[in-house]
């Protein structure tokens, strides 16, 4: 007799991830989705994992479509299981950190595994929007400029501004920090003028635009 030995099609395995919006201002919800293709033969106790990078708030994730994850930390896990040739999609919604510095890119990476087949990765890069244009500079009791600090890019205009300490330089090497929003740093002051010499005494005020 002749015997004939034809293989299983080993499994293979797809992912793919989206997000959108991909240009959100801080504060705002983004989506993602994350989609399992699995070619040939069935992919058993496929696992897929989510990590959440720093700026996307893992408190604030909700599922809104097919299985739920659990979250642990900054890490969203499903236990997939048994995924027969076919497409298997999870998608979840989670708040950029309102503290998340305009033009940073928050890079999300997910990973499928099983024991049938390869691991599958993808990422989803979300860039944060800097729609406000932020100019600051210090002025004398005369209204002339001091000091100017670097123009910044913030998603959401500043409202309200606070200086660290009491607002007063009484001491070599002593400095002052503006910050807005939950402590989000606009920039120091360490008495100097822009030639890098130590101001007079005086009063001087921050103004920013």
């Amino acid at each position: 007799p002749t015997l004939t030995y034809t293989p299983t099609p080993r499994a293979e395995m797809r992912l793919v991830k989206t997000g959108l919006p991909e240009t959100p201002k801080a504060g705002d919800l983004v989506r993602y989705d994350l989609t399992i293709t699995v070619d040939q033969s069935p992919a058993s106790a496929v696992t897929l994992v989510d990590d959440l990078p720093t700026g996307l708030l893992p408190s604030t994730v909700t599922f809104v479509s097919g299985p739920a994850g659990t979250v642990v930390g900054n890490q969203i896990t499903w236990v997939i299981g048994t995924v027969t040739p076919g497409v298997v999609t999870v998608s979840f919604m989670v708040r950029v950190d309102p503290a998340a510095e305009a033009e940073s890119v928050l890079r999300n990476v997910g990973r499928a595994t099983s024991p049938a087949t390869a691991d599958a990765e993808a990422y989803a890069d979300t860039k944060v929007r800097g729609d406000v244009r932020v100019t600051m500079a210090v002025y004398n009791e005369a209204g002339e400029v001091v000091k100017t600090f670097p123009v910044k890019f913030l998603s959401r205009p500043v409202v309200e501004m606070e200086t660290s300490g009491d607002g007063v330089l009484d001491a070599l090497g002593e400095g002052l920090t503006m910050t807005w929003g939950e402590g989000r740093v606009l920039g120091g002051w360490d008495g100097k003028g822009e030639d890098g010499q130590l101001v007079s005494n005086g009063s001087y005020y921050v103004k920013v635009d």
